[in-house]
């Protein structure tokens, strides 16, 4: 187990360390941030997208744009 939370924070580091980010020191918070990253990446692959909505659940597009726009806006934290 221990392996596959090395793999997930090689694989995620470049957001994980990212310089705009605040640095993440404690190495279970950074397994945590991993495993986060990559449940939303495949949770995005498979088509289960939300959409934010007056703070309830709400059916998303499921056309993939709104798994981009999540990626794009929260996680490299760019303008849509």
């Amino acid at each position: 187990m221990e392996y596959m939370y090395e793999q997930l924070q090689q694989k995620w580091q470049p957001i994980i360390e990212h310089s705009d980010l605040p640095d993440i020191q404690d190495s279970h918070k950074k397994s945590v941030t991993a495993v986060c990253l990559e449940n939303t990446e495949k949770s995005i692959k498979e088509g289960h997208n939300w959409q934010p909505s007056n703070g309830l659940l709400a059916e998303a597009p499921t056309n993939g744009l709104q798994g981009k726009m999540f990626l794009e806006m929260f996680v490299f934290r760019r303008e849509i």
